[in-house]
């Protein structure tokens, strides 16, 4: 048969003024909850239960609910969702507690600053703890917990929509990159790449295709796309250009590929490579531009336009295009 172990029973007011031994659990009967001593504080500490914790009110003035919370000295620290991002300070209250302030934890300089806007970031995971000293909420894991982590990513290689992740990301990195040129065939010249974007937010055009023509003329590669729109917009690497004793040039490099050798294809928004025809000398494809750009969730439509610019054809076609969407809660 069973063994029946009863723990200490007394009501809240009860054990508020009762020290236990180290080690010793009280459960108290008005409450449906248990306390823990060590032997030397008055009242102990409760053992929270397990509860879903909600947040509601405005994004400056947060409204928490946690079951059976009668106490902030009963807080040790719990996860919450905020589902706005703060315009300024913030004031918060469990239950129906007094309000306190919501501060920060700066680790570079190991203090607590108040919210003054923005730090906060819509649906982030943040944990909590309480600020005995001063009777606040502090946020421990602003950084990590609100944003920054990569919840997921798509990859365009041909044009498409881009549909908003479920989990809704707060916000977007951007990358965009043109086509690559054609290298030339000999004697006639290869032809542009195309220009890839990401809805009205970014775009950059193609590579140049590069130049072709008998062996009396210095053959140049073709120029290399632009970028436009981004927070970091780069000019694509010139196709190799023909010197001397030079008869075909290599295509230009693009931020994820190398150019193509003679005769060879572009990958990735890279120049095709040159091809000798005869005594003609040909010039590299140019490669397709690059932008990069962040971009909010408020500013996100919930689908937006992906156009992936074609490689230029010659005798080494230039490389399609590409769009990266890097999503980030």
């Amino acid at each position: 048969m069973a063994i029946e172990a009863l723990l200490r029973r007394g009501t809240e007011a009860e054990n508020a003024v009762f020290t236990g031994g180290v080690g010793e659990v009280v459960y108290l009967i008005d409450k449906h909850k248990m306390v823990h001593h060590n032997g030397t504080n008055v009242g102990g500490r409760a053992v929270l239960n397990e509860y879903a914790v909600t947040v509601t009110g405005t994004a400056n003035v947060w409204e928490i609910s946690i079951p059976e919370i009668d106490s902030y000295d009963e807080l040790r620290m719990f996860v919450l969702r905020i589902p706005n991002v703060n315009t300024g300070a913030v004031i918060a209250r469990i239950n129906s507690l007094a309000y306190v302030n919501v501060v920060f934890k700066d680790p570079s300089v190991g203090s607590t600053n108040f919210l003054s806007g923005g730090e906060i970031v819509a649906n982030g995971v943040y944990i909590v703890t309480q600020q005995f000293d001063g009777g606040s909420l502090v946020v421990e894991s602003l950084d990590a917990g609100g944003g920054g982590g990569l919840i997921g990513y798509q990859v365009f290689t041909s044009s498409g929509s881009y549909t908003k992740a479920t989990n809704a990301p707060s916000y977007v990195i951007v990358e965009v990159l043109g086509g690559g040129g054609g290298g030339a065939p000999g004697s006639g010249g290869g032809s542009a790449g195309g220009t890839s974007s990401f809805g009205s937010h970014c775009s950059a055009t193609g590579g140049g295709g590069g130049q072709g023509g008998s062996t009396s003329f210095t053959q140049n590669g073709g120029t290399g796309g632009l970028g436009s729109g981004g927070d970091i917009n780069a000019q694509g690497q010139a196709g190799q250009s023909v010197r001397g004793g030079s008869t075909f040039g290599i295509g230009g490099s693009s931020r994820y590929s190398g150019g193509g050798n003679e005769n060879q294809n572009g990958l990735l928004g890279a120049g095709g490579g040159g091809f000798e025809a005869g005594s003609n000398m040909s010039g590299g494809g140019g490669a397709g531009g690059y932008s990069m750009k962040k971009i909010d969730e408020g500013s996100l439509s919930a689908s937006e336009t992906v156009t992936i610019g074609a490689g230029g054809s010659g005798a080494g076609d230039g490389g399609p295009g590409l769009v990266i969407v890097w999503e980030y809660a």
